[in-house]
């Protein structure tokens, strides 16, 4: 076992029990586990993630939420609502003790979705749909060429919307690796005798809340196509990682983002 936690610290919180509706998911990944423990005990890998799934959005997030909508209702720009179909997966390749992660907010330990994934996403799209340089820069911005400058629109970070219809934002999910002793080379050929060796993983579900905001009212349009795209990746092509196994993939909920947008 490896001591991950200093022992004046793990004698107070190491004896609390976790508190669903106000613990932050955040110092729960990062610094509640205070040893590394293998095997089938209950405080190895998965059963740390097992209790951060527990973890309920709290009181101050939901009024956080609730102000960031009111916000958004008020500025230039375009919304969308918008439900991951199966399971999401945005920031698991973040340093960790527990060698997963997951994109969490730093004030609310909340998911959330980077506005830089967000935009990647769009812009991936929108090139692959054949756009003009001329509507990517103004989408997107450009590095290079006649048209280079940092684009005309905002991509903010997607909240996890706290009254939808998953009251728990997290979910435990697992990878399993097949041929272990094959990846690593020390078998020339993969057999099916191998022992699989699972590894808990941490991923979301639930509803999201995207936000594209823009200077100027006259900017309106370019922030509703944008929004649009936006839609058309999130549906087809997904977002974050394991995509081709289905993760990521998002159905907007028109008609909550007609309500909110009128």
């Amino acid at each position: 076992m490896t001591e991950l936690m200093r022992e004046a610290l793990k004698k107070q919180p190491a004896a609390q029990l976790l508190k669903p509706d106000h613990a932050h998911a955040g110092l729960w990944l990062q610094r509640g586990w205070p040893t590394f423990v293998t095997g089938d005990s209950k405080n190895n890998k998965t059963g740390h993630i097992n209790k951060l799934c527990t973890i309920r959005p709290s009181a101050l997030y939901k009024e956080a939420f609730r102000r960031w909508e009111k916000t958004a209702k008020t500025l230039p720009g375009a919304t969308l609502f918008a439900t991951v179909s199966q399971r999401l997966l945005i920031g698991s390749n973040a340093a960790s003790a527990l060698e997963t992660g997951a994109a969490i907010q730093h004030s609310y330990g909340m998911p959330m979705i980077p506005g830089s994934a967000v935009k990647g996403c769009a812009r991936a799209y929108a090139q692959q749909l054949g756009l003009g340089a001329e509507y990517l820069a103004m989408l997107f911005g450009l590095d290079e060429g006649e048209l280079a400058g940092p684009g005309g629109l905002v991509w903010h970070d997607a909240w996890w919307r706290p009254d939808g219809q998953e009251k728990f934002p997290f979910v435990a999910d697992v990878v399993t690796v097949h041929h272990p002793e094959y990846y690593q080379g020390k078998e020339v050929m993969a057999s099916d005798t191998d022992t699989p060796v699972p590894n808990a993983q941490l991923a979301t579900h639930g509803e999201f809340f995207f936000y594209i905001g823009c200077e100027h009212r006259d900017s309106q349009p370019w922030a509703e196509l944008a929004i649009q795209l936006l839609k058309a990746a999130l549906h087809g092509a997904g977002i974050g990682g394991k995509r081709a196994a289905g993760y990521g993939r998002m159905a907007a909920k028109q008609q909550d983002s007609d309500a909110f947008n009128q």
